[in-house]
């Protein structure tokens, strides 16, 4: 009979490399899963911006933006046109907030209301219009608009203004 020679296969080399080779692709799956979450939930505002910014401007082209604007530009100082602009709102009495799906442009608005981003892009559109510097702040489940210059800040809801002076004391 003939013996057969045990042949000694080297386990230990290609069990390491696998090991190395299993742990670097949880490691990118990992690293990549956490980074796309990161992205996505920044990505979340940014779109949200991106698509409000998008109907302030076509805001723009509505009627009713360029009367209050053109009105409230004869103001002088950035807060009174601010204040201005949600004053018309208050006291046209058209404010009416509808829940809807989409934004609502601003002549559609003034006639069958809207919600919170309705508003706060109708809002956008005139401050955009009149050269008010402003921005968009989130929270959980509503929207509304900060406008401010080096004088002072002024935060607009549907049918709410508060405003503060730089160096004001209260």
């Amino acid at each position: 009979m003939m013996k057969m020679k045990k042949r000694k296969l080297n386990y230990n080399k290609n069990f390491k490399l696998t090991i190395i080779f299993i742990l670097f692709a949880m490691f990118m799956l990992n690293a990549s899963t956490i980074f796309m979450f990161k992205f996505i939930a920044y990505d979340n505002n940014y779109m949200s911006s991106a698509t409000y910014n998008k109907k302030a401007l076509d805001n723009m082209d509505e009627n009713i933006t360029k009367i209050i604007g053109n009105y409230c530009s004869y103001y002088t100082s950035s807060i009174s046109k601010a204040q201005c602009v949600q004053d018309f709102v208050i006291n046209s009495n058209s404010f009416n907030y509808t829940k809807t799906n989409d934004v609502i442009l601003s002549d559609e608005l003034m006639k069958k209301g809207g919600d919170c981003k309705s508003w706060t892009t109708f809002y956008k559109a005139i401050f955009d219009y009149m050269d008010l510097k402003n921005n968009y702040i989130y929270s959980e489940n509503h929207v509304y608009l900060n406008v401010y210059d080096d004088t002072f800040y002024c935060n607009v809801d549907q049918l709410s203004i508060d405003c503060h002076m730089f160096g004001d004391s209260e």
